[in-house]
């Protein structure tokens, strides 16, 4: 069987030679390989003859520039003989690699464990402190921390608010929380969180308000309290002693008829007339003054008729 096979190799070199040009032909000699002969001396059939394969019987490499024992092919690092895999695909070979599982990490100056780009003091051993606004203080001071002179940072976003007043002390574009949502008033279309949006809210920063019909800067909700409690007080004064407001006591409690009628329903009363007095002299108008006031069947039962009534009467200052 040799003597056959050597018999197609020789047909096979002079198909060679009669084939490929000479010098082209010649790259290829014969010699023993696999099973005891390859035609053109190359093992495993790369096509590199085994004398300049530098991986004779293994056809998926022939070169090894960097001489580490790892063919160019497969080596991350085929010109760096101290490198040859990377298995993060981060640029850094294994070996050298503090981090070879983790593609955003390669080294660690400081030996704390914390890789050099999420440290935020790469060069000084504090484990995983930070440092939101990079000023050089931690957020937060541990004892490492404290043992080495330094100091945890007042305000950890740098906005000019401390961290204690801060609803958010990491982001520098919020500090206030006014309805503790947990959303910063910055990006709050409800700040104080009463179901009206602050466009529409005319007091943004009070849950208890949100429309001021008469524009005069108080709250509709306070400003009906104000008016109940001043109709109350008026109340009071008039019954307890309503000759201070130029009205006669009597058993009952309709005052004497005349000037002391203000809105002119025949009668004068504290708890209309008296109220309407008092309402005048304590400075109120519109609605206010007259709301609540008036007698039935009253003949001045607008602020304008009222008002203009009483000025007649009373004297200016």
């Amino acid at each position: 069987m040799n003597n056959s096979l050597k018999g197609i190799s020789s047909v096979l070199l002079i198909l060679l030679f009669v084939v490929l040009p000479p010098r082209t032909a010649l790259a290829f000699p014969l010699g023993e390989g696999l099973l005891g002969l390859s035609v053109f001396g190359d093992t495993d059939g790369d096509l590199v003859q085994d004398g300049l394969d530098a991986f004779p019987a293994d056809p998926s490499e022939a070169i090894d520039s960097d001489n580490d024992g790892f063919g160019n092919n497969s080596d991350f690092f085929p010109n760096l003989a101290s490198e040859w895999v990377d298995k993060d695909g981060d640029g850094f070979g294994d070996n050298t690699d503090v981090f070879p599982d983790d593609p955003t990490e390669s080294s660690d100056a400081d030996g704390d464990d914390v890789g050099d780009n999420a440290d935020a003091f790469p060069l000084i051993s504090l484990g995983s402190l930070s440092d939101t606004d990079g000023d050089g203080y931690p957020n937060d001071c541990n004892q490492d921390c404290l043992d080495i002179g330094m100091t945890s940072d007042l305000d950890d976003d740098n906005d000019g608010i401390g961290d204690l007043d801060d609803a958010f002390p990491l982001d520098i574009n919020e500090s206030l929380d006014t309805d503790g949502d947990g959303k910063g008033n910055n990006t709050d279309d409800d700040i104080d969180g009463d179901g009206t949006l602050n466009a529409d809210d005319a007091f943004p920063l009070d849950p208890q308000e949100d429309t001021d019909a008469n524009n005069n800067g108080l709250g509709d909700n306070e400003e009906r309290n104000v008016v109940e409690a001043a109709r109350q007080e008026g109340v009071g004064e008039v019954i307890s002693d309503p000759s201070a407001f130029g009205l006669t006591k009597e058993t009952a409690p309709v005052l004497e008829v005349g000037v002391f009628d203000i809105d002119g329903d025949g009668e004068s009363k504290p708890l209309t007339d008296g109220l309407l007095l008092i309402r005048y002299l304590f400075g109120f108008s519109g609605n206010s003054l007259v709301s609540g006031a008036v007698g039935t069947g009253a003949t001045r039962d607008t602020a304008e008729t009222v008002e203009a009534y009483i000025k007649e009467r009373v004297p200016a200052e």
